[in-house]
């Protein structure tokens, strides 16, 4: 059977009025959403509480509530609105609005719960086509805001000379890349194994460095810079094509599927680039392209202290220009025209379409986009705290990056810097996401973490309804969130999940936290045994696990030769040349643990 949202809303309801025995309220508040998602349908909870959700942050980080977003009529005479009185009276005045003293945290975790409960949930195949078109359409009207795009001079000035003391060995070592196939599809359509045949294809039409790969069959002396101006001049599809992710019930994010050429030799500059900032005495101090954890424990701190702003840029990657990354990387000007070549200038954004020029620096698909803007970020952000009218030494730039931290478009600065660096990110383009970006009182927020005075507050999101014949890879999501809910004290809610999941998987054993198949998770990170491992001669777990499935993708000759001796062989299966892992596709699978 289906359960509604209200349904579930109800149990978490329950669950709060368990975790906040103080609040009034509750019931007549759960009468009034299915009154409304009665008249407004689902979008109520997907569209209004998540819009409310949002104020009331902003509302949090100002220290008054001010007038809520339409539908959400306030009290007789007073600031809060009637929905939810009962909790905001714990968190803000009820008649003035002022943000109180000793606001109860639990309450004002529970309220963030429920507004963004279902934020992300999956909505019908029209809803998504809708929010498909629009993300498109928001792609290109912000290419189109790049032409017109006007640099100050002085601000371009200042950025070049602290650029000239970063990545000191990203020119070193010229032709040493490693290239690769990343995991993600291509332009083509071709399957993993047959991207190398689609290599080897251009190899042989072009003068390519085989012996830049180690494997100089032909016996040829070129170097690299074949690969990255014969190649990729000859590759038959100069043009990605654009697609779209589910991002929240609201929107999705723009994703360009790169052509096999391109994104082989994006990969390569990607770890090259990787490997240069963690080398780099001035962007490892604020970069950490691996670990969010460390913007996570500083916008806890933050929240605390005050001390630190958490900037959010909306549509980063579509608003990074190619000026932008030229002055950034002047200093290294071998490696930046190698990673402007290799970006695809036409995308393609339906099956009929032509493929347009773009002139962005490139979409989010592109390997090199995700490093190259973090340190963009990272430069401008630098720049922006050194400019007071004295040239930086190489010691207070040093310095001033090591109060900067940036990963992608989360960005963390002093808050008594924050203006500035926010006017720099807008001369440069982008824009600053205003419902996201917090630098007042005690709320921040960054890298998916939110946080008030020190306290992570972040809510839990419900992304699939439990439907009874539902695929099970499916139900293994449902599964995740309610492990998740049952670690955060929200019981009732977290076992009418697992009824739900249970229904096909029968009765799930205990695992610990980091275990591999689906399982309920405890406290007590305890086990449930059902079994015997002949293998090992010690007691085991029989439960469900997701595996990929695999799909028959035979490679031979050349081809074959190429992919053995440039991939690991650590992490290959045995049939690696035959068949392959389907791309987001997985089966449920009974096994021994």
């Amino acid at each position: 059977m289906l359960k509604s949202p209200i349904e579930l809303l109800s149990d978490l309801m329950e669950d709060i009025r368990r975790l906040d025995p103080c609040v009034r309220g509750l019931d007549r508040d759960l009468l009034t959403i299915e009154h409304r998602v009665k008249h407004e349908g689902v979008s109520f909870l997907t569209h209004a509480l998540p819009a409310f959700g949002k104020h009331f942050d902003k509302c949090l980080e100002k220290g008054r509530l001010t007038s809520p977003p339409r539908g959400f009529a306030p009290i007789r005479e007073g600031a809060i609105p009637r929905l939810f009185s009962g909790m905001l009276c714990k968190v803000f005045h009820p008649y003035t609005g002022l943000l109180l003293e000793d606001a109860d945290v639990s309450v004002l975790k529970s309220i963030r719960q429920i507004c963004y409960f279902m934020k992300k949930l999956l909505l019908s195949e029209s809803n998504e086509r809708k929010l498909d078109a629009q993300a498109q359409k928001k792609f290109w009207d912000t290419d189109r805001s790049l032409q017109g795009l006007v640099l100050d001079e002085r601000k371009v000035a200042h950025l070049r000379h602290v650029c000239q003391f970063i990545l000191p060995t990203l020119e070193s070592a010229d032709n040493d890349y490693a290239f690769k196939h990343g995991p993600g599809a291509v332009s083509e359509g071709l399957k993993p194994n047959q991207k190398w045949s689609g290599i080897w294809e251009m190899m042989t039409k072009v003068t390519y460095p085989l012996d830049g790969l180690g494997l100089d069959l032909f016996g040829l002396s070129e170097r690299i810079e074949a690969l990255t101006t014969e190649t990729l001049t000859a590759a038959p599809s100069r043009w990605a094509r654009l697609v779209t992710v589910p991002k929240s019930s609201t929107s999705r994010r723009t994703i360009t599927v790169e052509p096999v050429v391109h994104q082989y030799i994006q990969q390569g500059f990607n770890e090259r680039l990787r490997s240069s900032i963690e080398a780099c005495p001035i962007l490892s101090s604020s970069l950490a392209l691996t670990d969010q954890r460390k913007n996570q424990v500083l916008a806890l701190e933050g929240s605390r202290t005050g001390l630190w702003s958490t900037i959010d840029l909306s549509s980063a990657s579509d608003l990074l220009s190619c000026e932008a990354v030229k002055h950034v990387f002047w200093r290294s000007p071998t490696f930046t025209d190698r990673v402007l070549n290799c970006r695809t200038t036409h995308i393609k954004d339906g099956k009929n379409s032509q493929p347009r020029p773009v002139v962005k620096f490139a979409g989010m698909g592109n390997a090199c986009t995700f490093p190259v803007q973090s340190v963009v970020f990272a430069m401008l952000c630098i720049a922006a705290m050194t400019s007071d009218g004295r040239t930086p030494s190489h010691r207070k730039i040093r310095r001033t990056a090591r109060m900067v931290r940036v990963y992608g478009d989360d960005i963390i600065v002093p808050t008594h810097h924050y203006a500035t660096v926010v006017d720099w990110l807008t001369a440069f383009g982008f824009r600053v996401n205003v419902d996201k970006t917090f630098s007042e009182g005690n709320f921040r927020e960054s890298c998916g973490v939110d946080a008030w005075k020190g306290i992570d507050v972040t809510p839990i999101y419900l992304r699939q309804l439990p439907v009874t014949g539902m695929r099970r890879d499916l139900l293994a999501k449902v599964l995740e969130t309610s492990n998740h809910l049952w670690m955060e004290g929200y019981f009732k809610l977290s076992q009418t999940l697992v009824d739900e999941v249970e229904r096909q998987f029968k009765k799930l054993p205990l695992r610990h936290i980091e275990d591999g198949y689906l399982g309920l998770v405890n406290r007590q990170n305890a086990r449930t045994f059902n079994c015997w491992s002949k293998r090992y001669q010690r007691p085991a777990v029989r439960a469900f696990a997701l595996t990929a499935s695999r799909v028959s993708d035979r490679l031979d000759g050349y081809p074959a030769l190429l992919k053995s001796l440039t991939t690991p062989l650590i992490g290959r299966d045995r049939e690696h040349l035959l068949s392959v892992p389907r791309k987001y596709s997985v089966v449920v699978k009974r096994r021994i643990f």
